[in-house]
């Protein structure tokens, strides 16, 4: 082969080496475009995986009640208190409670006011009290003279005059009583021992 020839078969190999390494280059850039254009696919399943992991039962908001009304209930641990609080969360009010715990609160069927439990636990007695719906005038309705320990959940009558009590009376057999809402009036429904948590019928 003469000189031209040897020439001519470098150029050929210098021409396929350079192509060689222009189609190398050309599939390395590419490698890393598809890489680079992969990582965001990955991306918005990991966003759209993040709702179902933040959203526990913790974070989940409470219905809001669709009712209006006033609502009664005991509040605390051993200390218990009466307070009153709208449906809406609004007007949230202590009404009686302190050194001795106040339970099981009964709003009167016209709404005005409310029986209640009083836990005398130094001498092991619950007292009946009636309150105003405002928690002014409160009233024992039980004491040591007329009826020394009571159950709980009294209820009013639905004249709303009087209440049912199941009590133990001078250490005896638990009775059901009717006395007056002003505390006045004890007597004991005949023929009925072992009696709890009355409910008075309404008309």
């Amino acid at each position: 082969m003469g000189t031209h020839g040897k020439r001519k078969s470098r150029a050929t190999v210098a021409g396929v080496l350079l192509l060689l390494i222009a189609v190398l280059t050309l599939a390395a850039c590419g490698g890393s475009s598809i890489t680079a254009s992969s990582s965001p696919s990955a991306a918005p399943s990991q966003a759209t995986a993040s709702p179902s992991v933040a959203s526990s039962p913790s974070e989940t908001p409470l219905p809001t009640p669709t009712v209006a009304g006033t609502i009664a209930f005991a509040r605390g641990g051993d200390d218990t208190d009466i307070c009153v609080v709208n449906t809406d969360g609004t007007g949230l009010k202590f009404l009686a409670g302190g050194k001795e715990p106040s339970l099981y609160p009964r709003w009167s069927p016209d709404g005005k006011r409310i029986v209640y439990e009083e836990d005398q636990i130094l001498v092991n007695r619950q007292d009946v009290w009636v309150m105003n719906a405002d928690g002014s005038g409160k009233t024992p309705i039980t004491d040591d003279a007329n009826m020394p320990i009571t159950s709980r959940l009294p209820s009013w009558s639905p004249d709303q005059k009087a209440l049912a009590i199941a009590g133990l009376y001078d250490a005896g057999a638990t009775r059901l009583f009717i006395v007056n809402s002003d505390g006045t009036g004890l007597s004991a429904v005949p023929g009925v021992d072992a009696a709890r948590d009355p409910s008075w019928r309404p008309r």
